[in-house]
């Protein structure tokens, strides 16, 4: 029969092993939910296509954003775009469109409920209004404010008088953004969408942009975690597994021979045939010796992961602190 003491030892051994798996199931199955981003799905015209950069800084930390935007875009030509791209739509989506096309009111209140039509599933839909730089755009505008009252889903952001707040946000047509025109949008975006998290996103408006946190970096820094607890577990089961077989392989030939030594080392190598206690005792030392080398190169492999994250953040700092970049002012458009 075993000794108790053995068997007790083996089974502390066998639940190391099996919390150690666990541990590793649980990390790597728990980083990519981690990582996932509820969706944003943004859809205009040449005026937020100038935003682009800026929502995507501001908001990518938080979203996973879609972004669909040209220039000369009508409001049902937005409609055909939302209605072909049903499957990338989330639960929030936010609309910029009428700039070109509300010259006559009728047709724009037909062409926001045609929007509206496509979106009717979507539970949160916000629709930016028109700076009111022409003598049509106040009543285009009244007719998104009655759009909300006919689409319960439907909430109207209201630029006219947010970028009112905001230094120089257009160039000389009043329309299309500057740099700190398109970080006012993407503000006021991120004010009324809120984040996720429940954390604050958006600064105030003029505020300059912080450098946001790539998602290249974050991903290598989650890769180097991750492998780090790979080589971690796989060093600790090498580990386990040696000297489980050695303490069972001693239980054996204890109860074998009926000479249990309750002094003997639990980490006693198994023999082989025809092999020696010396021989098998440079086994486990070499088993032990593989595992120490798991162990660093595991953290050797997490530094240097690590340390390509941290370049890649101050690469990326580096350069949106740079006013050479001209990042900002790259939609420099007068067609709408």
């Amino acid at each position: 029969m075993i000794p108790c003491d053995r068997l007790s030892s083996l089974l502390r051994r066998a639940l190391v092993a099996v919390a150690i798996l666990g541990l590793l199931g649980s990390v790597t199955s728990a980083a990519p939910a981690s990582a996932q981003a509820p969706r944003l799905f943004v859809v205009g015209d040449s005026v937020i296509l100038g935003a682009e950069s800026a929502i995507r800084s501001t908001l990518g930390a938080n979203w996973d954003v879609v972004f669909d935007a040209a220039v000369s875009r009508s409001t049902s030509a937005g409609a055909a775009v939302i209605a072909a791209r049903k499957h990338e739509i989330g639960d929030t989506v936010v609309v910029q469109l009428g700039t070109n096309d509300a010259g006559t009111i009728s047709v724009f209140e037909a062409r926001i409920d045609e929007v509206m039509q496509q979106l009717a599933d979507v539970p949160n839909v916000v629709w930016v209004n028109i700076r009111e730089v022409r003598d049509y755009y106040p009543a285009a505008n009244q007719a998104l404010r009655n759009a909300e009252a006919r689409w319960p889903n439907l909430t109207v952001a209201d630029w006219n008088a947010y970028s009112s707040g905001v230094p120089d946000p257009v160039y000389e047509d009043g329309l299309h953004l500057t740099g700190t025109g398109a970080q006012g949008m993407a503000n006021m975006l991120a004010e009324q969408l809120g984040s996720p998290t429940g954390s604050v996103v958006a600064p105030a408006p003029g505020a300059s942009a912080q450098s946001p946190v790539t998602p290249a970096a974050t991903g290598l820094e989650r890769r180097a975690f991750e492998s780090m607890v790979v080589m971690f577990s796989l060093a600790g089961l090498h580990q386990a597994a040696a000297e489980a077989k050695a303490d069972l392989a001693r239980a054996v030939l204890d109860a074998t021979t009926g000479e249990a030594d309750p002094g003997a080392a639990a980490v006693t190598p198994p023999l082989r045939g025809g092999d020696s206690l010396e021989g098998a005792a440079l086994r486990t030392g070499s088993a032990g010796e593989a595992g120490t080398w798991l162990w660093v190169g595991g953290a050797v492999l997490a530094a240097a992961m690590l340390a390509v994250a941290s370049l890649a953040l101050r690469r990326r700092y580096r350069r949106s602190m740079d006013p050479r970049s001209g990042a900002a002012d790259d939609h420099r458009r007068v067609v709408v």
